[in-house]
């Protein structure tokens, strides 16, 4: 009896894992301008960073009353259709550390006033070159837009 207790013991701590390391990082993004009215543009810069290699990534792009007119990746990434409303870029190298994503040049659907609005990424993912994928935490992932209220300035 203390032989099989003595092995079940083994057994359980065979499968009990020592070290858990989960690979982290953050995504943001900051526009130009937040205050906007019908038929305004302004561009939102798009950042990350990441502890692990990145080489590619997977952002969907969420918001009602504004239209994703472009998105420019910055020089090491590659992708630029946002027809679908999902930026989906990759890269031949490996970065990590604080980096440059791209610019998305957003506007303000014609006919809408009294924009309260916020541009949100969601469903972000991180690739590393094994297909292996993250989510990253942390900094903003949503950008808030008013409308430009003139009563507000006088």
């Amino acid at each position: 009896m203390k032989k099989r207790c003595l092995i079940l013991l083994i057994g359980l701590f065979c499968f009990v894992p020592t070290f858990v390391y989960g690979a982290t990082g953050s995504i943001s993004i900051k526009c130009d301008s937040n205050i906007l009215v019908t038929g305004d543009s302004t561009n939102c810069i798009i950042s990350g960073s990441s502890d692990e290699e990145v080489t590619a990534i997977s952002v969907s792009l969420n918001a009602s009353n504004i239209a994703f007119v472009s998105f420019t990746p910055s020089s090491k990434w590659v992708g630029d259709d946002i027809s679908n409303g999902k930026i989906d870029i990759y890269t031949a190298d490996d970065i990590s550390g604080n980096f440059d994503i791209g610019t998305l040049k957003i506007k303000v659907n014609d006919g809408v006033y009294n924009i309260d609005d916020s541009v949100e990424l969601k469903d972000v993912l991180y690739y590393n070159s094994s297909y292996s994928s993250y989510m990253p935490m942390g900094e903003a992932y949503f950008e808030t837009l008013k409308d430009y209220d003139p009563y507000e300035h006088i």
